[in-house]
């Protein structure tokens, strides 16, 4: 994760695209160079571990306290 200049969001580079991320948690893949100002790298394999559909954010937090 990146932040760019003058991106309005987070950008997340992936297999040497970048793609900045709104607050919708839309990816919308850039088009235009840009110097990016902090960056964050981070490797990870990651596993499927729940589908979860049609959840407020209280009810996440219920859930969340519940297993950890």
């Amino acid at each position: 994760m990146a932040t760019g200049k003058g991106v309005d969001g987070e950008l997340i580079i992936l297999k040497g695209k970048g793609f900045k991320i709104n607050h919708k948690g839309e990816g919308i893949q850039s088009q235009n160079s840009f110097k990016i100002i902090f960056a964050d790298v981070h490797f990870e394999k990651y596993e499927k571990l729940d589908q979860v559909f049609n959840i407020d954010l209280n009810q996440c937090l219920e859930r969340w306290k519940k297993e950890y």
